[in-house]
């Protein structure tokens, strides 16, 4: 089975096996698996592709991961698989 078919919840279980630590609620990781499967199909794969998004669409495409806001807010918290270790703070 390839990463595109799989849940979120079965991506982090793949990814807990390998040893890396997620948690069960990593609005990050929603955000990133719903653009990926929304603007690069399969079709696509291995293709440069530039991506535009404004708020409108963030907030109709990701109203369930609460809009723009919660996009904003995903992005300053980062992945739960790379903040664990920092009190829940991104650092690169």
């Amino acid at each position: 089975m390839n990463w595109w078919d799989l849940t979120l919840p079965e991506l982090f279980a793949k990814w807990s096996a390998r040893g890396h630590s997620v948690l069960a609620s990593d609005r990050y990781s929603e955000w990133n698996l719903l653009l990926l499967r929304t603007y690069f199909p399969r079709a696509i794969e291995g293709e440069e592709t530039w991506l535009a998004v404004d708020r409108d669409e963030l907030n109709v495409l990701g109203a369930h991961l609460g809009g723009d806001a919660g996009f904003m807010a995903a992005v300053r918290r980062g992945p739960s698989w790379n903040t664990i270790g920092n009190g829940g703070r991104y650092t690169s």
